[in-house]
C-alpha cells in the first residue's frame, strides 16, 4: 500500500469536506440483489457542501442499467404460473426502461383456461409505468400507468383488466415490503442520514437514480461510512 498517496487522498478529502465545491468521496460498484437476482450497481456519492448548521449535504447516484432487468423479470417471474378467476397465466420477456421520470415496464403475458370444454388461450402485453418515490429512506415505486394490449377474449370474461391490474400490484407490494430490495445504504442511514429529495432521469442514454441526503456534518463518522461501503 502507497501511504503516501493514502494519507495525500485522505488530506484532500478533509480539506474538501468543508468546501463550497461538490467533491466525490465514492465512485464504485455496490454489489446488491433482489430475490436473490444478484448485480452491481455502479454507485456515486458527492458531497455538496461543507458545514451548515451542523449538517452535510450528500447526494447518491445509482446508473440502473443492471438494475432495470432484474426489476423487470422479478415481476414476470412473481407473475408466471399465478390463477386469475380460473385461468393459468404464464409470464416472461420482462423488460424495463425509463419513460421521462417513469420506469416503464412490460411483460409478455399468456391467459389459458377452459370454455364450454374447450381450451382457450390468448397472449399479449402488459405495460405498466411506476414512478419512485421516498418514505423515509427507503425508495417504493408507485403504479401510476396500466394498460393491456392483446389480452380482451379470456381476461375480460375473468374481470379484465382490473384484475390483472390487482395482480401486478400485489407483486409490486412484494418488492417495496422488502427492506432488502428498496432501503438506501445501511452504512449511511445508520449514522443519521436522512433522504430529503429524488429523481429518476436519464443521463447521457444512461437511467440514473439520484437521491439527495442530509446528515451530521461528521468528518469521522462519515468516512466510517465509507469504509463499510468498501471505499477506503
Amino acid at each position: 500500500m502507497n501511504l503516501i498517496a493514502v494519507f495525500s487522498g485522505l488530506f484532500a478529502f478533509v480539506g474538501a469536506w468543508a468546501a463550497a465545491e461538490p467533491i466525490t468521496v465514492f465512485d464504485q460498484d455496490l454489489n446488491v440483489a433482489i430475490d436473490d437476482r444478484a448485480f452491481s450497481l455502479p454507485t456515486q456519492i458527492s458531497v455538496d457542501q461543507g458545514s451548515s448548521e451542523g449538517q452535510v449535504h450528500l447526494t447518491v447516484r445509482t446508473v440502473l442499467t443492471q438494475a432495470l432487468p432484474k426489476l423487470a423479470q422479478f415481476i414476470a417471474d412473481e407473475i408466471d404460473g399465478e390463477s386469475l378467476s380460473g385461468a393459468d397465466l404464464s409470464a416472461w420477456n420482462g423488460q424495463a426502461r425509463l419513460d421521462g421520470s417513469l420506469l416503464a415496464m412490460s411483460v409478455t403475458v399468456r391467459a389459458q383456461t377452459k370454455i364450454l370444454g374447450f381450451n382457450a388461450r390468448e397472449t399479449g402485453t402488459v405495460r405498466v409505468g411506476l414512478e419512485p418515490y421516498l418514505v423515509g429512506n427507503r425508495v417504493q415505486l408507485r403504479m401510476s400507468r396500466f394498460s393491456v394490449d392483446d389480452l380482451s377474449e379470456i381476461t375480460g370474461a375473468l374481470g379484465g383488466e382490473a384484475a390483472l391490474r390487482s395482480l401486478f400490484q400485489r407483486e409490486l407490494d412484494t418488492f417495496n415490503n422488502d427492506p432488502s430490495n428498496t432501503e438506501l445504504p445501511e452504512a449511511l442511514t445508520s449514522r443519521g442520514f436522512i433522504a430529503e429529495s429524488l429523481t429518476l432521469a436519464t443521463v447521457d442514454t444512461v437511467p440514473v437514480l439520484t437521491v439527495g441526503l442530509r446528515g451530521p456534518n461528521n468528518l469521522l463518522s462519515f468516512l466510517e461510512a465509507l469504509k463499510e461501503l468498501g471505499a477506503v
